[in-house]
């Protein structure tokens, strides 16, 4: 099968309305070099750009650091996207680290939630219990609490419907992965984005206890589908997710996609594929893809071309583009990918598998 796939038309804009964030975690991948923060009217122009492309589904999300720090742009930001949906079908996904869902945000949030709730997504970062949450994501503001403690209690007081816990899984914390799973699903939630931690090398036992914990809570998830417990493995994986996506950068132009800001602001202007102004660049985006293609078939001798994952899996271009400016060396880091990407792609059908329809197969392994 032929890896180099992607969509003439982005399905996805990421907005990363600014890279300033309320917490200082030690495997962020965005190099925040940038103080720019996004306005209103460059948000506006950008949707708009984006929606005029010619597909009847599209999502917009903000992510990347903490959109919530800036509440007021970002509430006026949805309200906009919100009157946008009648055109179109539009799916609207906003992840968070849950620190900053005051009661007047939950109440937007809640609200957007009950009035479009098959089109209107939150995510909020939780690694697990506090020890293995804690150990690396920090607050940057001294508090009596924990960045796990503000997050969870601020996640009790929303709806449950629509909201899903990304958990990021290092292999320091490997040990506990079965108990932070279990707990996850056991504080209300249903879904579960798994994002293992692609730039930390992993040793063989860690990823063996890895496979072991996924197979155990697919069996049980396949098992009793009363729980209503979904899991996400590909999505932080599968180059054809990631190359649906475009970024719309804190200085108002758009990037080739959101893994452009593992990279110091200085060194993203080869990636820009048009601005607010004057749109999306198509041509362009298609001769950076093609390129970044080439680039890491060489880098990895054909091997992603020739093997059998690749439908699910594709290429590495982030871990790519990170290896290569940090000058990593890049064939040790593609191993240990295509070791965590196996588990997780054999992982993914087991759980398809077990699903009682292809409805429900989508549902629980959804890539988007």
């Amino acid at each position: 099968m032929n890896p180099f796939k992607f969509s003439l038309y982005p399905s996805q804009m990421d907005i990363a309305i600014s890279e300033q964030c309320n917490q200082d975690c030690d495997y962020c991948w965005v190099s925040k070099t940038s103080s720019q923060v996004l306005n209103f009217a460059t948000i506006k122009k950008s949707v708009d750009k984006f929606l005029e492309l010619p597909l009847l589904e599209q999502t917009i999300t903000f992510t990347t650091s903490e959109p919530l720090v800036h509440s007021d742009l970002y509430k006026k930001s949805i309200d906009y996207i919100v009157s946008k949906m009648g055109r179109k079908r539009i799916k609207i996904i906003t992840t968070t680290n849950g620190i900053l869902l005051n009661k007047s945000i939950r109440a937007f949030l809640s609200n957007y939630i009950a009035k479009y709730s098959d089109r209107f997504y939150l995510n909020i970062s939780l690694d697990g219990k506090a020890p293995s949450h804690d150990a690396h994501r920090k607050l940057k503001i001294s508090t009596d609490k924990s960045a796990f403690e503000l997050s969870l209690k601020n996640f009790s007081l929303l709806p449950k419907k629509n909201v899903r816990a990304i958990c990021t899984i290092t292999p320091s914390e490997v040990s506990f992965f079965k108990s932070n799973i279990d707990f996850i699903f056991k504080n209300g939630f249903c879904d579960i984005d798994l994002f293992p931690q692609m730039f930390i090398p992993w040793k063989p036992i860690q990823l063996k206890e890895v496979n072991k914990v996924l197979n155990s809570i697919i069996s049980r998830i396949n098992k009793d589908r009363k729980n209503n417990h979904r899991l996400r493995l590909l999505n932080r994986l599968c180059s054809s997710s990631q190359c649906a996506k475009i970024l719309l950068g804190s200085d108002g132009n758009f990037y080739l996609f959101e893994w452009i800001l593992l990279l110091p602001y200085a060194e993203r202007k080869k990636y820009i594929i048009g601005n607010a102004k004057k749109g999306i660049d198509l041509k362009r985006r298609t001769v950076l893809f093609s390129e970044l293609f080439y680039q890491v078939t060489l880098a990895t001798n054909q091997a992603c071309i020739n093997c059998e994952f690749n439908d699910l899996c594709g290429l590495p271009l982030s871990l790519y583009i990170w290896c290569c400016y940090h000058n990593k060396n890049f064939k040790k880091f593609f191993n240990n990918f295509c070791q965590i990407a196996k588990i997780f792609i054999i992982s993914s059908k087991r759980l398809r598998s077990g699903a009682r329809n292809a409805f429900d197969s989508r549902r629980l392994s959804e890539i988007s």
